[in-house]
Parts: C-alpha cells; sequence; structure tokens
C-alpha cells in the first residue's frame, strides 16, 4: 500500500486524475477538448482547498488516485471563500494559468447556487467532509478507492461525516455505504442530482 500526503509538485497529477475520472463534469462545463486547459485551472483550486484546512492523500507514486477531505467542514469552507483564497486565484489569473470564459463562470456559479438552494438536509454543525475521491479509469474495482477513504475517515476520527455522491455513481454509493454512509436527502446542479450521504460517529457503550 503505497499512501502519502499531496504536496504543491502533486497537484498537475491530482488535476489530470480529476479530469480523467470526470470527463462528463468537465465537458459539461468546459466543452469538449479541455481538459489541459482544465487542469491548469484546477490546480489554484487544489492550492486554495490546501491552504484552507483540506488534505489530499494520494495513492501511488507517481499517484493513481486521490482523496480530498476535511475534520472541519464548516472552518475549512469559511477560509475558501476568504480574501486571501481570493488572491490565490487573482496570482494566477495575472501570471496567465487561468484561462477560462465568462460564460464558464457563470456555469459555475450558478450551478454551486442552484446545489444550495435545492439542499434538503440540515447538516451537524460539527462535521468532517469527503471532498473529492477520483481514480484514475485504469486503476477503478481495483479496491484503491476503499483504502483512501478508510485512511480519510480515520483521520477524520469519530464525527459526523458528509459528502455528495451522483446517484449513476453506484461504485461510489456502494463503497460509502460499506464505510457507514447512509442517504440522508438530496440536491441538485445544473448537471443534476446528487445524493448526500452522512456517517454518524460511533457512540460508545457506556453512553
Amino acid at each position: 500500500m503505497s499512501l502519502r500526503y499531496a504536496k504543491q509538485n502533486d497537484l498537475a497529477r491530482i488535476a489530470e486524475i480529476y479530469t480523467q475520472a470526470f470527463p462528463g463534469s468537465v465537458s459539461f462545463y468546459y466543452g469538449p477538448g479541455s481538459d489541459a486547459r482544465v487542469q491548469k485551472l484546477l490546480i489554484p483550486s487544489f492550492t486554495t482547498l490546501m491552504k484552507s484546512g483540506a488534505r489530499v492523500l494520494l495513492y501511488g507514486d507517481p499517484a493513481v488516485g486521490y482523496c480530498c477531505y476535511t475534520d472541519n467542514d464548516s472552518q475549512t469552507n469559511r477560509k475558501l471563500f476568504s480574501l486571501s483564497s481570493l488572491k490565490n486565484y487573482l496570482q494566477a489569473l495575472i501570471k496567465g494559468n487561468l484561462v477560462i470564459k465568462p460564460s464558464e463562470i457563470s456555469k459555475l456559479i450558478h450551478s454551486q447556487l442552484q446545489m444550495k438552494r435545492h439542499y434538503d438536509v440540515d447538516l451537524p454543525p460539527i462535521r468532517g467532509r469527503i471532498m473529492s475521491i477520483a481514480l484514475l479509469p485504469s486503476e477503478q474495482s481495483h479496491g484503491i478507492g476503499k483504502v483512501l477513504l478508510d485512511q480519510a475517515l480515520l483521520e477524520i476520527g469519530n464525527q459526523h461525516v458528509v459528502l455528495e455522491v451522483r446517484p449513476e455513481n453506484e461504485k461510489a454509493y456502494r463503497l460509502y455505504k460499506s464505510a457507514g454512509f447512509s442517504l440522508r436527502g438530496s440536491t441538485r446542479d445544473l448537471l443534476g442530482c446528487w445524493l448526500i450521504m452522512i456517517k454518524d460517529p460511533i457512540k460508545n457503550s457506556s453512553e
């Protein structure tokens, strides 16, 4: 088993894994043939996530999969939308690393707003979050996702953990169910439905 934490020089590889794992999402928001451009966009996104308290766990060297997670979802969200986080994007924009059309920005914002508007679950105030798990297509169904998820949950600790998964992603749904997550509700964005799943903390027998 080869697990390690991502560093800055791993972000290009993480972005490559993302675009290969989620081609439908990339094509929907950015258009066909946009993988290289989207990978450049994802580097400052993952940089901001890591600076906001999220961790990215990698499997393999070179990496073939990752899990991005946080043990304090509320705090990470606050930092994500802070002025310092915005500076990361501005710096990348100035350097010419971000090439994104106004119509794409509008679509992304609209999608996020729609997801928040349709969210039908009141989340626990103290919670961790599985933000993203992705594997190269050639490495799926080999148990790597379970290894990454188990380690992330171990590090998040015994508390509520939330995630969202597409209903058509049956393999991921079964993985999360086997790890103790249960379906609590749903939401949707411009691309379709998300299932909201939560893993409750394990209570001590003395409680």
